[in-house]
């Protein structure tokens, strides 16, 4: 999954964990641009729940996530998806 992740999140979205540590103490929050949160989109597919809100708090707001436990759920998600823009 991590790999997916580094593979199609824009690169400036995606922070190293000496950044992570530096904010967790100061509690300052790097802030995307309006121009970096864009259209992306994670779709997480885990049958673990505590997965699934480990990769949604690192994702944060830097860009939308889908969540769900099984590839059925995710697949739903994309019909509808799918529906909306046609």
């Amino acid at each position: 999954l991590e790999a997916i992740i580094l593979k199609h999140l824009d690169e400036k979205l995606i922070m190293t964990e000496d950044e992570i540590k530096k904010e967790d103490s100061t509690g300052s929050a790097k802030q995307p641009s309006k121009d970096d949160k864009d259209d992306t989109l994670v779709i997480a597919v885990s049958a673990s729940p505590d997965r699934l809100r480990d990769l949604k708090a690192l994702l944060k707001d830097r860009c939308r996530g889908v969540f769900v436990r099984d590839t059925e759920s995710a697949m739903k998600f994309l019909t509808k998806k799918g529906e909306k823009q046609t």
